[in-house]
């Protein structure tokens, strides 16, 4: 018998693994067996992303190297998210879900409902995402154009950030549950669930093994990733701690959102900035900086995981990542908020340190943003 999961401890599902079935209805024993006409769908689209390049930028001082892994160059829709989907869709099939039963629904902060958006309906799924209240109108648009329905939570009725999408979609999932009792051709309402299942993990590995391979031999001193829900950062980061033990795993997250930082450095942040970090409540309504952060109130289990490789959570102020931004464009790297932030978080790195190779991502374009 397995160990009982600490109390507050968010284990990680699998959806293959877990034993839960869809609802409603009753899926033959075991895992469903694929058609060869919708398993050769399925990996026509696994190959649309990957084999982005690792590129060195001649950016650092002291003599430190930045090998940067070019994910906003993925197909088909710029993101390291385009890698997971076609993994989580062919394990959520072969639990059983279809076009013709489930409709699909998935929640981020605008950028992984592009491609869920994008790989489900290609696979047949009629897609609805839910979004955060303060999402900019050009996330909200990138979503509309890739998903059939996109639902904007109420900040006063669901809340605030990704607290907020989540709560709206639970409200959604509970109508549809309702609506099916009382019509059982009703379609039922399934959600993908990315930042909540080991699948994830499993995708973002073969990011990991490119960059490994990509390396030509080369040990990294040091990993700088996003936090945002752990996936990304204890995915590659994992993997790379496997293959080079003694690489640093750091997090980066923003000033206003230290989500990780919390856990991992308790008390710190009060120290350094005279106060708490501001709350979800505070938050409502404002204009804070927190792209690739996870979002207070809502539980990432992968982040758990994340904290435990990591040595390290460094913090970035918007003011930080807008001067990265300016300096990154006029370098001709049209990239995004979390890259540079991540470009930013290496300055600081390779300002106390001589000599050292480090390892990053630009996760997506400008144009999301």
């Amino acid at each position: 018998m397995g160990k009982k999961p600490k109390q507050g401890r968010v284990l990680p599902r699998s959806i293959i693994e877990s034993g839960r079935k869809p609802t409603a209805w009753k899926p033959r024993r075991g895992l469903v067996r694929l058609s060869h006409s919708r398993q050769k769908l399925f990996d026509r689209l696994m190959k649309l992303p990957g084999n982005t390049a690792l590129r060195e930028l001649n950016l650092l001082p002291n003599g430190n190297r930045l090998l940067v892994k070019m994910e906003h160059q993925n197909k088909p829709t710029g993101s390291h998210y385009d890698r997971v989907y076609p993994h989580l869709l062919w394990a959520l099939e072969r639990t059983g879900i279809n076009p013709n039963r489930f409709v699909l629904c998935e929640t981020s902060s605008g950028n992984a409902t592009p491609a869920f958006g994008y790989f489900s309906r290609r696979l047949g799924y009629r897609t609805i995402a839910f979004l955060p209240a303060e999402l900019s109108e050009t996330r909200k648009n990138l979503t509309r154009q890739q998903c059939d329905q996109v639902v904007v939570a109420d900040s006063k009725k669901h809340g605030w950030g990704v607290f907020g999408a989540a709560n709206a979609m639970r409200e959604a999932l509970e109508k549809n549950k309702a609506e099916r009792q009382t019509d059982p051709n009703t379609k039922a309402l399934w959600s993908v669930n990315h930042s909540q299942v080991t699948e994830s993990i499993h995708a973002i590995r073969g990011l990991a093994r490119e960059i490994i391979r990509q390396l030509h031999g080369r040990q990294p001193d040091y990993f700088v990733g996003i936090v945002g829900n752990g996936t990304i950062l204890y995915g590659v980061g994992k993997e790379l701690k496997r293959r080079f033990p003694r690489i640093k795993i750091i997090g980066v997250e923003t000033v206003e959102r230290p989500v990780l930082h919390q856990a991992k450095h308790p008390g710190q942040y009060e120290i350094e900035y005279g106060k708490n970090p501001p709350t979800i409540g505070e938050m409502a309504g404002q204009e804070f900086f927190a792209p690739g952060t996870g979002a207070l109130g809502v539980d990432f289990p992968h982040l758990f995981d994340a904290a435990r490789i990591c040595s390290k959570i460094v913090l970035v102020s918007r003011r930080e990542m807008e001067e990265a931004l300016k300096e990154l464009s006029g370098k001709k790297f049209q990239v995004g908020h979390t890259s540079a932030m991540s470009y930013v978080a290496a300055q600081k790195i390779a300002s106390r340190t001589k000599g050292k190779i480090i390892v990053g991502i630009f996760y997506d374009h400008i144009n999301r943003y």
